[in-house]
């Protein structure tokens, strides 16, 4: 089997609205592969250890899908000429002239989801600042939110060491 084929399939199906959640059963199975499959099709990776558990972990996959709040939820950017921008965090994203769309899959009720971006910008001078819209949309539109303005401001290495380091980021960006 060739794991990126497989992967493939489950981000096709995934395309179509269909969650790839696959099962290892017992010791004689590839986790990478099976944890590539879920992560590609939006699902969960299962280790079953023995056959009685299956039902258990059917129901709790069932009933997340019964909870599905939006399904194909996705963080739209739209950047300004010259940045760049990468989702560090495991997502499939597609990226155009001056986009980035981030897809995030279906979100059950009272789910968090974080997802890390690293920006590349172009040079510039000390006070200028550069804009960027982001907002978040779902297939049915009960998301769609208009575009929410992020602004960055160049600065010296004086004013740049002298901002406060937001350290729950940080831990968030070693996660990713």
């Amino acid at each position: 089997m060739d794991p990126a084929e497989l992967a493939g399939h489950a981000t096709a199906l995934k395309e179509r609205g269909v969650l790839t959640s696959p099962f290892g059963v017992g010791d004689d199975f590839d986790e990478r592969l099976l944890q590539a499959m879920a992560d590609a099709g939006g699902g969960h990776s299962y280790y079953i250890e023995q056959a009685v558990q299956i039902p258990d972990y059917l129901t709790s996959e069932l009933g997340e899908t019964l909870e599905v709040v939006a399904r194909g939820a996705a963080l739209q950017f739209v950047l300004p000429e010259g940045v760049k921008a990468e989702p560090l965090s495991k997502f499939l994203f597609r990226q155009s002239n001056g986009s980035l769309s981030i897809n995030l899959g279906s979100l059950v009720s009272e789910q968090e989801v974080s997802v890390v971006v690293r920006f590349q910008f172009p040079e510039g001078q000390a006070g200028e600042s550069l804009s960027a819209g982001v907002c978040l949309t779902d297939d049915d539109g009960l998301l769609n939110s208009g575009p929410i303005e992020m602004t960055w401001r160049f600065a010296g290495d004086k004013d740049n060491e002298a901002q406060p380091r937001n350290t729950g980021a940080e831990g968030t960006i070693l996660q990713a």
